[in-house]
């Protein structure tokens, strides 16, 4: 997450960590980032019914949903997903998808990218 507010020039990176109980954190930069946690389904649930999806859709920032597969019924139907995985050699491997790949057309290129050493 640290590594997504650098390239985003988030004001202060190394601030980003996992809003659990906040819900949602709101990190000023370059461009916004608006870092909300699905991990309690309820309460962030409820936070998007009573306004909070009107919020999160706004454009000038860029949202990352913690645990969004909990609350997949409340996202737009194009949203991007990212998927991260241990990997069996350890690290980590990362898969990106959408519904519709016309909305993310870097997609395309990601896919024939190889892995990264």
């Amino acid at each position: 997450m640290r590594g997504l507010a650098r390239g985003l020039g988030v004001d202060d990176p190394e601030a980003v960590s996992s809003p659990t109980y906040l819900l949602v954190i709101e990190h000023p930069g370059r461009k916004t980032l608006l870092h909300a946690d699905a991990y309690l389904p309820e309460k962030l649930g409820a936070f998007l019914a009573d306004g909070g999806l009107d919020y999160l859709l706004d454009q000038r920032a860029v949202v990352v949903v913690e645990w969004a597969d909990k609350v997949e019924n409340l996202l737009p139907p194009d949203a991007l997903w990212l998927v991260l995985s241990l990997a069996p050699g350890g690290g980590r491997t990362a898969e990106l998808s959408c519904a519709d790949g016309r909305r993310f057309p870097f997609l395309a290129g990601a896919a024939k990218m190889g892995p990264r050493d």
